[in-house]
Order: C-alpha cells, then structure tokens, then sequence
C-alpha cells in the first residue's frame, strides 16, 4: 500500500464519543491531530504530485525515445531498399547482357573453328607452295640482313673518316 492510501484509511476510522469532561483536552487532542493529519495530507499530496509529474515525464521520454528509435528503422529501412535496388538492377542487366551476348559469343566461336579448319586444310594441300615460299622469306630476310650489316659498316666508316678529318684540321 501507497502512503496516501495509508492516511486515507487512518482518517476513516469512525471517532469514538468522548465523555464530556474531556472534551477541553479531545479538542486540544483534534487540534494537533488534524494538524498533523493536514500536515500528512500535504505531504501526502505533494508526494503524489512528484510521483504523477515523474511518472508524466518519464512517460514522454519514453515516447520521445520510441520516435527517435521509429525513425532510425525507417532510415535503415529506407537505406536497405535503396542498397537492395542496385543489385537487383545490375542482376537484371547481367543476365540481359549474357542472354544478348551468348549467341554472338557462340557465332564468333563457330566462325574461329571454320577458320581454324580452313587455314589448317590449306596448309595440308599447298605444303609444296608453302615450302617455296618458305624458301623466298628466307632468302629475302638474309638479303635485308646482309643490306643492314653494310649500311652499318658504312656508317662506322663515315664515322672514322670524320674523326680523322678532324684530327687533321686541327693540327
């Protein structure tokens, strides 16, 4: 039981009569005791007031508190679809590219292997062409090399000519 409830009941009990002569001291007796009672009242009171204004208080925190919670949800949740929307869509566009882009794959590789096949019979049936030409490369590359060792040589040559003229022009 509450302190109020306490002192409410206190002051319901019924008063006994008292005999007459006493009623000078039973009204010096009411007195203080209804001093004291208003005095339990008050406190009593403003006890209650504390307790309803915490408890009023306390229960608008809270509701604050829930709110700001509420909407740190909707900011995750919001914050999930729109991560979630991204993925979904470059899914979609994958498979879109690979459903567009696996039968050009399968012709580009259809025509790689009748290429492939082509070159290869080609070779098969031409070895005589082949090895004549063959032979030709061969011949012109050593020519170019042989051309190239001579263009090098003339050019050393210029070089020592050049310095010899310059020994030469000096002394």
């Amino acid at each position: 039981m509450n302190l109020l409830t306490k002192v409410l009941m206190r002051s319901a009990k019924p008063v006994d009569k008292e005999p007459p002569k006493s009623r000078e001291m039973s009204k010096k007796t009411q007195t203080r005791s209804s001093a004291k009672k208003e005095a339990v009242y008050a406190v009593a009171k403003k006890n209650a007031k504390e307790l309803a204004t915490s408890g009023v208080n306390t229960l608008k925190e809270t509701q604050e508190r829930l709110l700001e919670m509420f909407d740190q949800e909707l900011q995750f949740q919001k914050l999930e679809k729109d991560c979630r929307q991204p993925l979904v869509t470059h899914e979609e566009i994958f498979s879109n590219l690979q459903e567009a882009y696996t039968p050009l794959c399968e012709e580009m590789l259809r025509k790689r292997q009748e290429k492939i096949a082509d070159v290869s019979r080609m070779l098969k049936n031409n070895k005589p062409a082949r090895q004549e030409a063959l032979k030709d490369m061969s011949k012109k590359a050593r020519h170019q090399l042989e051309q190239a060792k001579l263009r090098e040589k003339e050019a050393t040559d210029a070089a020592e000519l050049i310095k010899r003229i310059k020994i030469l022009l000096r002394n």
